[in-house]
Parts: structure tokens; C-alpha cells; sequence
């Protein structure tokens, strides 16, 4: 075997392959905590109503940014498609 076709480290000897994982986190927080951290008033539940609507809002990013994307990726190859006639 000749040295230099050999792989320098593990990732490059392994394939890539994609994994996915869920976590799922179940809490109940108040309405009200929500409601009061939204109008900067503190209460007990306040830091959990905040770690709520941050996860929330970080969520429909990433969804958004997905959308985005995708549409992205059909409108790029619309307009670079060549008809074969």
C-alpha cells in the first residue's frame, strides 16, 4: 500500500453521513410569565418565559432561513436552465 494514497486522519478514512436527532423539553410556564416578561415586569418564571420565546424565535428562523433557500436554489436554477430544443 502506498503511503501517500492512505487517509491522514479518521474523517477522511470514514464517509460522511448525515444524523438526525431530536430533543423534545417539556416545561409548563405560565401565559402570564410570558406575558409579563414581554412587558419587562419580572416574576419567578421570568427567565423561563424568556428561554421559551428565544428557542421559539430562534425556530422560525432557522425555518425561514430553510424557505429562503430553497427558494433560492429553484429561482437560480430557472434562471440559468437552457432549453434543448
Amino acid at each position: 500500500m502506498d503511503l501517500s494514497s492512505r487517509p491522514k486522519n479518521w474523517e477522511e478514512a470514514t464517509p460522511s453521513l448525515p444524523v438526525k436527532v431530536e430533543i423534545s423539553f417539556a416545561a409548563k410556564i405560565p401565559i402570564q410569565a410570558i406575558a409579563n416578561a414581554l412587558c419587562g415586569q419580572e416574576s419567578e418564571n421570568s427567565q423561563e418565559a424568556l428561554r421559551v420565546l428565544d428557542i421559539i424565535l430562534r425556530q422560525h428562523v432557522g425555518k425561514q432561513v430553510k424557505k429562503s433557500m430553497k427558494l433560492l436554489s429553484v429561482y437560480a436554477a430557472s434562471r440559468f436552465a437552457v432549453e434543448v430544443t
